[in-house]
Order: C-alpha cells, then structure tokens, then sequence
C-alpha cells in the first residue's frame, strides 16, 4: 500500500495566519496580562502554561511546524508547576516533551523521503503490540517510584506519563493514532489536575480534549481522501 499522507507540515516562512489565530493570540494576551495585573487567581507559571499549551497543540492539529517550538516553551513552564505541585512524574515528563519536540521539529522538516519530512499516516501493525506492553511496563515502573518518593496520585500519575511518552513518539512518527492515545490521556489528566485544584490546568486539558478530537476527525477525512486517491 502507498504511503498516504496529508499537505507538508507548514514551516516559518509558509506560515500564514488564520482568523482564528489572532482571536487566539488576543484572548491568550489578555489572559496574561490578567496574571500579571492579578485579574484572575491562577499563576503567572499556570497561565503561561496554559497559553503555551493550548497554542502548541492547535499548532499541531493544524499541521503546523511552529507547534514543536512552542511545544518546548509549554514544557518549561510545566516543569515549574509540576514541581510545586508534587506531579514528579508529570515533571518529569515534561524533560521528555522537550526532547521529542526538537526530533519532531528536525523530523517533519527532515524526516522521511529524500529528507523531504515525514508524512501522515497509519501506526504498523506490529506497533501495536509493542506499544501496549511498553505502556503497561511504564506505568508498573514509574507507579512504584511514585509511591516510594511519596507522590501524590502514583498510579494515575503514572499512567498519564506512560501514555503521553507513548502518544508523544507516536506523533513525533506522524502517526494519525496518536490522537486516540492523546484523548485517553487527556480524560484522565482532567480528573487528576481537578483533584489536585490545578483547576485552570484541567481547563486546559479539556481544551486539549478538544482539539484531539477536532483534530483526529480532520486527518482521517484528509487520510482517506489520499487512500482513496492512492
């Protein structure tokens, strides 16, 4: 079968500004400049975050390469919250994000055909499996380390960190499954950061729920358009 595969991921000097965007851009500045000014009760570090990542994200359902810059900015900040908030896992995680952030940028710049830059498509079979196993054996791992370093939610913690390791490769590949892995960590990341009153960050992991949805529908009309070209 032929390799199916959505437009080239957009670089700088392609990137041409939607509506939307600059809506984005706006109410993200605003939201800023509240934490500063002590509009709202959320963190300066939680509202970076949050703007940070929500923009990295809608970066990525847009096919965009900008996402992956933007992504490593999002991940310091996250590693700060985490750190006050005793989410080592997820702190952790976020060392992780930065590294698959500059192999995802040099990837779908460089990667693949004649160094032309990876393209959308299906998870091989084969990954599947490997895939589950490694999830299950992360989540045993870091929940048992979680536990003896008295962390706050070990296994949840765990889980949310096996998964988006997981669901991180898998998009670094351009492997359109890595929405499906998003959505289920996203649910469980909601319920984790609600518990622990991070409540503007699970605002913003339900704005990434969103997304993966949004975007998933729209790379699998985009996949099966080119399959039914192919």
């Amino acid at each position: 079968m032929t390799t199916n595969a959505l437009p080239r991921p957009i670089g700088w000097a392609r990137f041409t500004p939607r509506p939307l965007d600059y809506w984005g851009a706006l109410v993200g500045a605003l939201f800023l400049i509240g934490a500063y000014q002590g509009w709202h009760p959320f963190s300066i570090v939680e509202s970076w975050g949050f703007v940070t990542g929500a923009g990295t994200v809608w970066l990525a359902a847009q096919n965009r390469i900008s996402s992956w810059p933007v992504g490593i900015v999002n991940a310091a900040f996250f590693i700060v919250l985490f750190y006050e908030a005793r989410l080592f896992a997820d702190m952790g995680l976020q060392f992780y994000f930065i590294a698959t952030c500059i192999g995802g940028w040099y990837l779908w710049l460089r990667g693949g055909e004649r160094n032309a830059g990876l393209v959308v498509g299906r998870a091989p079979r084969m990954a599947y499996p490997v895939l589950a196993a490694a999830f299950v054996a992360a989540v045993v791992v870091i929940a048992m380390y979680l536990t003896h370093i008295g962390g706050a939610a070990p296994v949840p913690d765990a889980a949310i960190a096996a998964g988006s390791v997981i669901a991180s490769f898998m998009l670094m590949r351009r492997w359109i499954e890595n929405w499906l892995v998003w959505i289920a960590v996203d649910v469980l990341s909601i319920g984790v950061y609600m518990w622990k009153d991070l409540h503007l960050t699970a605002f913003l992991y339900l704005i990434f729920l969103l997304i993966c949805v949004s975007a998933l529908r729209t790379w699998r009309v985009e996949l099966r358009r080119r399959e039914e070209v192919a």
